[in-house]
């Protein structure tokens, strides 16, 4: 059985940007390949939303 988790990215943050490219490329991307896991990204905005 698969664990499914939440991989939260973006943010208020200034690295913004970065980790959106990180997250989704090398890091979710891997998560998936593994067939361990049930990824469900949860993106975060500038503002916070």
């Amino acid at each position: 059985m698969k664990k499914t988790i939440a991989f939260i990215f973006g943010g208020r943050s200034a690295e913004h940007d970065v980790s959106i490219i990180t997250a989704h490329i090398p890091i979710i991307q891997s998560l998936i390949a593994s067939g361990q896991f049930d990824v469900w990204p949860v993106y975060i905005a500038k503002d916070g939303s």
